[in-house]
């Protein structure tokens, strides 16, 4: 997750700054920054309650 996040970051550096010359965002690029956001919720939020529900059915 350090990685992806770390490219994700730059992607959005990019695409929120970008240079006169630089292309456009690429779409794969902007799906690619969705797909990590949705592992992070998931990771932050959805797995830690789902861990929770685990303990209180033992």
């Amino acid at each position: 997750m350090k990685d992806w996040s770390d490219h994700v970051r730059e992607l959005g550096n990019d695409s929120a700054h970008p240079n006169p010359e630089q292309a456009p965002t690429n779409p794969q690029n902007a799906r690619d920054i969705v797909s990590f956001l949705d592992f992070l919720l998931d990771y932050l939020y959805a797995l830690p309650h789902q861990i929770q529900q685990y303990r209180e059915r033992r």
